[in-house]
C-alpha cells in the first residue's frame, strides 16, 4: 500500500490498521506505526502486507498525526481478494477458451465440486450459482477485452433481421438453424431433453457455418441441457450473415425422448425459437447448385459469397467443393475453401487478402466455385 502523508507543520507520526477474516471465517489483523524525524512536511509511506488467500475481504485505513498534537484519519477501504474477472486462474492473462470451456462445465453440472476461484473469477453476477448469464458475462468480456464492463452482454447488442430454432432434418436428427442478416459476435443456444437421461445418447455436430469460428458443444445428462456456445474473441466480427444449420443433434440412438429450446441468446438479443422459422417444417434444401453475385459489391473491406449445393447422389452424400479468387492475370491469390460438403446454403467471407493475410490493391477479381465436375464463375471489385 502506498499512503501519501502531507502536512505544513511536518508528519510526527502515522499508523495503518488492517482488519477482516479469511474465507474460512479466521480473523485477520494488522498494524504498522512509524515515527518520523525529522517530521517531514509530506512523505511516500509505503506499508508491506503478507499475502492473503482468495475470498479473504479486507479492511483498511490510515491515521497520522503532526508535530502541534493533531492528527487526521482516511475513510476505511475494504477489498475482497479475487482472481481477474472472467478467469479461472491466478494467470494474469486475459479471458481464454480455457475460461469458456471451465464456465460451460459448471452451467452444465458437470463440475461436482466447483472451487472457491470458480466462484470468485466465474460467478460473474455474484449470485451464488453458475447460469448462462455469467456465459453472457464472460462472452462480453471475451469479445470486447478485459475493460468490458457490460455483465448481460448489452454493450454488444446487434441489429438486423434475426430468426432461429430447432428443425426436423433427416431421419433421427434435429438441426439448429439460424438465419442472421448482420455478423453476430458470439451466441449461447442452450437446449433440453426430457427425460434427462436422453442426452448421453445425443451426439452435437457442429455445422460448416461455425468453421473458423470458436465454438463449445456439449452435453449433459444429469441435467438434460444441450450447450452450444460460440465467440469471436478480440473484437472479431462473429457469426457471417446468412442461413444454415449451426449444428446438428444426432438422436439416432437414444431412447425415446423430446428436445425442446431452453435459451437462444445471439449477439446481445434474446430470440423466440421458431417464430419466424417454424418449429413443423422440414430444413429447406437448395434444389439446384448456384452461385450467388457477392455482397456488397462493390466492397471494402470484406464482402460475402454464397453458394447452394443440391441433394446429389454423390460418394458419401458430400460434394466435392473448392472455393478460389483471382486476379485479373489468372494467378490465384487466395483458396478460400477446399474440401467435402453436405447438401444445403452456405456463406464464405473473404476479406479482400492473398493467402498469406496481405492486403490486396483495388481492382477486379474473380472467385471460382468447382462443385464436383461443375464450375461456376463470377467477378468482384475492391474499391479501397
Amino acid at each position: 500500500f502506498r499512503i501519501r502523508l502531507t502536512d505544513n507543520t511536518g508528519v510526527a507520526g502515522a499508523s495503518f490498521v488492517l482488519s477482516g477474516r479469511s474465507y474460512r471465517g479466521d480473523s485477520i489483523g494488522l498494524r504498522r506505526d512509524t515515527v518520523l524525524s525529522p517530521p517531514p512536511d509530506s512523505l511516500d509511506w509505503l506499508v508491506s502486507v503478507p499475502g492473503y488467500g482468495l475470498g479473504s475481504r479486507l479492511g483498511y485505513y490510515a491515521l497520522a498525526g503532526d508535530i502541534l498534537g493533531s492528527s487526521d484519519s482516511t475513510a476505511v477501504d475494504s477489498i475482497i481478494i479475487v482472481p481477474r474477472k472472467g478467469k479461472a486462474g491466478l494467470g494474469d492473462g486475459t479471458t481464454d477458451v480455457g475460461d469458456l470451456l471451465r464456465l460451460v462445465y459448471l452451467v452444465l453440472g458437470l463440475v461436482e465440486q466447483p472451487g472457491l476461484i470458480d466462484t470468485l473469477g466465474l460467478d460473474l453476477d455474484r449470485n451464488g450459482y453458475f447460469s448462462t448469464v455469467d456465459l453472457l458475462g464472460l462472452l462480453d468480456i471475451w469479445h470486447q477485452g478485459e475493460h468490458s464492463s457490460a455483465m448481460l452482454a448489452s454493450a454488444g447488442r446487434v441489429d438486423g433481421s434475426l430468426a432461429a430454432g430447432l428443425l426436423e432434418g433427416k431421419e433421427g436428427e434435429r438441426v439448429f438453424q439460424v438465419e442472421n442478416s448482420v455478423f453476430l459476435p458470439y451466441g449461447i443456444v442452450e437446449l433440453e431433453t426430457d427425460p434427462p437421461a436422453a442426452a448421453a445418447a445425443l451426439r452435437l455436430v457442429p455445422g460448416n457455418r461455425l468453421a473458423g469460428l470458436p465454438h463449445l458443444c456439449q452435453t449433459s445428462a444429469e441435467s438434460g441441457s444441450i450447450l452450444l456456445v460460440f465467440a469471436s474473441p478480440g473484437g472479431g466480427k462473429g457469426l457471417s450473415p446468412g442461413s444454415g444449420g449451426l449444428f446438428t443433434v444426432d438422436n439416432s440412438e437414444a431412447s425415446p425422448h423430446r428436445i425442446s429450446v431452453k435459451r437462444i441468446h445471439l449477439g446481445g438479443r434474446e430470440v423466440t425459437a421458431g417464430r419466424d422459422l417454424g418449429l413443423a417444417r422440414k430444413v429447406e434444401l437448395p434444389k439446384s447448385f448456384s452461385l450467388d453475385q457477392n455482397v456488397p459489391n462493390p466492397f471494402n473491406p470484406s464482402t460475402t459469397i454464397r453458394f447452394a449445393l443440391p441433394v446429389a447422389q454423390v460418394p458419401g452424400g458430400a460434394h466435392q467443393v473448392r472455393l478460389t479468387v483471382y486476379n485479373l492475370r489468372g494467378q490465384t491469390v487466395d483458396n478460400l475453401l477446399e474440401g467435402g460438403l453436405e447438401p444445403g446454403y452456405y456463406n464464405v467471407v473473404w476479406n479482400g487478402t492473398d493467402r498469406h493475410g496481405k492486403p490486396l490493391p483495388s481492382g477486379i477479381y474473380f472467385y471460382r466455385l468447382q462443385v464436383n465436375e461443375r464450375v461456376f464463375t463470377r467477378k468482384m471489385v475492391l474499391i479501397k
